[in-house]
């Protein structure tokens, strides 16, 4: 059963919970070390450790309550953005995020993205359905407004201000805005013009206009240069037949003139039209 859980989430989101796992377990004995995975600017460029940013977002500590609840939030809403991006488009994502996410928190000091990227992710996620309802520990809460309940649960849990998903929620609502590739077919429709009639069903192609317009203007060029190289074949055989038609005539002529005046004339012969006159006034 809890194999089959485990391998029923999808793959990216399957990758980025084990790691998460892993780290846990290796904290909570005493093998790994946080500052072997925080985010350290110098570090990447200098040493060129570049997987750091992947770690930052994988490390929450040890085993306890706060990993439970992140967990779960990952899975949850994960899963569903993973199902409704595709794996390629969420991957993509998920790495936009976590670039933005390391200037700002590389900006303000801090070193873990992940509890950041999850709030990115949940923001993506309740985008995708804002009215749908979900149920958060016995309240029925629109999808809109969940990251700000998780956060306000955070709050009383902790007594502190969650900075990190406060930023996670700001770039979770920056991409969302930026990125048309991320937003549900309803609201990137508000926007944009609807799909052709007769267009197939299923997710729109982000570009198809200008795809569309390149294809039609391709076919337009294309049809130009069939009906020129028409052209030009209709003209070279008009030509073509006007000559052979021009020397048919001239070998007419020049054949009726052979026959009234026997042979043709040789150059620089002189005939008696052409011969200076003879008698007194030669």
């Amino acid at each position: 059963m809890a194999q089959r859980a485990y391998l029923g989430i999808p793959l990216v989101t399957r990758s980025w919970f084990t790691l998460i796992i892993i780290f846990a377990a290796l904290t909570q004995v005493k093998v790994l070390e946080p500052e072997m995975v925080a985010l350290d600017a110098h570090a990447i460029v200098h040493r060129w450790q570049l997987w750091r940013p992947v770690t930052a977002t994988s490390f929450f500590g040890g085993l306890g309550p706060q990993l439970l609840q992140k967990v779960y939030y990952l899975v949850q809403f994960g899963k569903g953005l993973e199902g409704a991006l595709g794996l390629g488009e969420y991957a993509r994502t998920l790495a936009s995020c976590t670039a933005m996410l390391c200037i700002f928190f590389n900006m303000l000091g801090w070193q873990f993205l992940g509890d950041g990227l999850v709030m990115a992710v949940t923001v993506l996620m309740c985008q995708q359905a804002p009215d749908a309802q979900m149920s958060m520990y016995g309240l029925n809460i629109p999808m809109a407004y969940m990251p700000f309940a998780q956060m306000c649960m955070s709050y009383l849990f902790s007594q502190q201000i969650p900075w990190n998903d406060l930023v996670g929620a700001i770039v979770g609502y920056i991409h969302y805005f930026i990125q048309d590739e991320v937003k549900p077919d309803a609201s990137y429709y508000k926007t944009h013009a609807p799909p052709k009639p007769g267009a197939p069903a299923g997710a729109r192609t982000l570009g198809s206009s200008k795809a569309s317009n390149k294809g039609s203007s391709k076919g337009s060029s294309k049809g130009s240069k069939g009906s020129s190289k028409g052209s030009k074949g209709s003209s070279k055989g008009s030509s073509s037949n006007r000559a052979a038609a021009t020397a048919k005539g001239e070998s007419k002529g020049g054949g009726g003139g052979a026959k009234g005046t026997g042979k043709a004339r040789k150059a620089n012969v002189q005939t008696f039209a052409s011969a200076p006159a003879c008698g007194p006034g030669g």
